[in-house]
């Protein structure tokens, strides 16, 4: 009789301990699974349709670049100039920093009205990233590898070549 109720005991622990198995196993995967989607970066889709809405309304862009205790600017015009921001600026959003901004654009309309704003950073790559500000909302989104070398391009000119 008496190795009949080790017999059980021994059972209904191993029942426990099989039961308690599973929720312990899917304890880890949950945390894991939480842990990856607050790691993964937070696709904006608004912001493709607010530049699908507002860039074919621009017909230029000025620039303003902050460099080594200097500024200077420059603008380009055109379907060509404008357009290709709708790729420039990822729909991947960063969080909003307080990092320094390298430059700023000006989007506007073939009558000089602004149509948006736009802030980048390019030399912090922690930063790296463009805030747009358009129809009454500021949206800080990453920049794509395309955008910034277009805007490295301004960025590097050597202001002291070509006069003299």
């Amino acid at each position: 009789m008496r190795a009949i109720y080790l017999y059980l005991f021994f059972m209904l622990g191993l029942l426990v301990a099989c039961g308690q198995s599973p929720q312990n196993s899917n304890a880890t995967p949950k945390k894991a699974t939480q842990a990856q989607e607050a790691s993964a970066p937070k696709i904006n889709q608004e912001i493709k349709t607010v530049l699908k809405e507002l860039l074919p309304q621009c017909e230029k862009v000025e620039y303003v670049f902050y460099k080594k205790g200097m500024s200077f600017s420059t603008e380009t015009a055109g379907a060509n100039s404008v357009l290709p921001f709708y790729n420039f600026i990822s729909d991947t959003e960063v969080t909003p920093h307080q990092c320094k901004f390298d430059g700023g654009a000006v989007f506007r309309s073939p009558d000089g009205d602004i149509v948006m704003t736009g802030d980048f950073v390019l030399n912090d790559q922690n930063c790296r990233s463009f805030k747009v500000t358009a129809k009454g909302k500021t949206y800080y989104q990453a920049m794509d590898e395309t955008g910034f070398q277009y805007l490295m391009r301004f960025y590097n000119i050597d202001m002291g070549k070509g006069q003299g």
